[in-house]
């Protein structure tokens, strides 16, 4: 469950302004930092939100959020991650929102929150008080300890519409750009707490007189998960840190980070044997933080096959001219 009393310190910090600029633009990203934490915080779906009131023109509304206020998007999943249009949407008719969003990261504890919706002309994105009338957001048991998520109804709620048309097309692209890098940069901190935890126990755990680590069998899979992590790593911070964000480029470094986790957190347990399979120990925390990731955004398989795409469509468009 998300706290409050480690929000506040973290908001007093300013981490959430990181995603005014990037959202993962050093190796000591908060984001990354956290995840190796295991912080219980709405840092990630606060991010997403702020990077994208930034990239809508929502000004005042990004001020809110970069001064402390928990904030969550609630747009519609699938396996290739959000989902933009069609009846899947929450309705707005002018003067209010109608409809439901089964997953949405951060919702329980959020105090505001950015909703994208259609229209009889297209897509709005509306603002909207989770207080108000006609809203609902009931938490939902989350596969991950450390998170909230929830389910959203809305049922003729008030809101207001902060972009919409050419603006908020160029914002969805920015703003999901930001999100692949936030859940990535969140995938490789799972990563390096993984690959920590298990080279300290490899040099600790004794087996036939001597440390576990020094067999091949133990060594090597802690390898194997350093050269993940770090081909990860230097794929997120290179997409956040290329002069214009490049979809094809955030969407094959998030597949890279959330496979990463994944593979460091089962590895992880691997190495640790018997004591990792225990509640008690933070190890299934990890690979449930690492599952979670891997769906939050788009699944791996399916963001490499968008980005594939992509590539050859502007390829295509290249040769053309």
């Amino acid at each position: 469950m998300a706290s409050s009393r480690l929000w506040k310190p973290r908001a007093a910090r300013g981490f959430r302004s990181l995603a005014a600029t990037s959202s993962a633009d050093s190796g000591d990203s908060p984001i990354e930092e956290a995840a190796k934490a295991l912080a219980p915080t709405p840092l990630v779906p606060t991010v997403v939100a702020l990077g994208f009131a930034v990239a809508a023109g929502a000004n005042a509304i990004a001020a809110r959020i970069a001064a402390g206020t928990r904030a969550a998007i609630v747009i519609p999943l699938d396996d290739a991650g959000w989902v933009t249009s069609g009846v899947a949407l929450p309705e707005w008719d002018g003067r209010s929102l109608n409809g439901h969003v089964p997953l949405v990261p951060g919702a329980p504890d959020a105090e505001l929150l950015l909703v994208l919706a259609s229209t009889t002309d297209g897509v709005v994105l509306v603002e909207v008080q989770p207080g108000s009338a006609g809203i609902t957001a009931e938490a939902e048991q989350p596969q991950d300890l450390t998170a909230v998520v929830g389910s959203v109804a809305f049922t003729c709620a008030p809101g207001e519409v902060v972009a919409d048309g050419e603006q908020l097309r160029r914002a969805l692209t920015e703003a999901r750009c930001r999100a692949l890098l936030a859940v990535a940069a969140d995938s490789v901190g799972v990563s390096a707490r993984c690959l920590a935890m298990a080279v300290q126990w490899a040099g600790e755990r004794e087996q036939f007189g001597r440390p576990i680590g020094s067999f091949q069998a133990v060594a090597h899979p802690c390898a194997d998960m350093l050269v993940t992590l770090e081909a990860a790593r230097s794929q997120v911070l290179a997409a956040s840190e290329a002069d214009e964000l490049r979809e094809a480029d955030c969407m094959m470094a998030a597949a890279a980070a959330l496979d990463a986790a994944v593979f460091a957190a089962e590895r992880s347990i691997q190495i640790h044997g018997g004591i990792g399979f225990t509640w008690e120990h933070p190890a299934h925390l990890l690979l449930r933080r690492a599952r979670v990731n891997a769906v939050m955004v788009g699944r791996p398989e399916a963001l490499r096959d968008q980005a594939v795409l992509k590539l050859m469509d502007e390829r295509s468009l290249t040769h053309q001219y």
